[in-house]
C-alpha cells in the first residue's frame, strides 16, 4: 500500500533475535528497526518469530506501521 515506507536497516544492523532464518530475518530486522515491534510487551531475545502472533501483538504491529503512513 505504500511502498518505501519502512526504512532500510543501516549495514551491519543487528536486530534482537539476530540470524534465526536465512528467509525471514531481513524482514524482521527491518520491521524492528521501523520501530513495527516497540510495542510487543514479550519481545526479546526469547520471543519466538515462529510463533502464531496474537490478536495483541497484530494490532500492536498495525498501530505502529499505521504511525509511519
Amino acid at each position: 500500500l505504500a511502498p518505501g515506507a519502512l526504512r532500510a536497516p543501516p549495514t551491519g544492523y543487528k536486530g534482537t533475535l539476530g540470524a534465526f532464518s536465512t528467509v525471514h530475518a531481513a524482514s524482521m530486522n527491518k520491521a524492528e528497526h521501523n520501530g513495527l515491534l516497540a510495542g510487543l510487551v514479550s519481545f526479546g531475545k526469547q520471543w519466538d518469530p515462529w510463533a502464531p502472533a496474537t490478536r495483541g501483538e497484530i494490532a500492536a504491529m498495525l498501530w505502529a506501521l499505521k504511525g509511519l503512513l
